[in-house]
């Protein structure tokens, strides 16, 4: 298997990951799965560029959302 299709695959497994999540994720949750710093992650909610909701003072991420994030990044 080549390098860039290892890479697909892997990234395929880790959107499925996501999407079978059955709760809201936290920033470091997905932060340990899609293998991004945190400041990343919250850096791209403040320029509303991921999907998230926020509770209070926290940030959270729809499984379904968020993998559909993923695979639109892809292309």
């Amino acid at each position: 298997m080549s390098a860039e299709l290892h890479c697909v695959v892997a990234l395929m497994d880790v959107i499925e990951q996501i999407e079978g999540w059955g709760r809201l994720m936290s920033v470091e949750e997905l932060a340990v799965l899609i293998q991004c710093s945190e400041k990343t992650l919250y850096r791209y909610v403040k320029q509303r560029k991921l999907p998230s909701i926020r509770i209070g003072t926290h940030i959270r991420f729809n499984p379904k959302a968020t993998a559909k994030w993923l695979r639109d990044r892809q292309r």
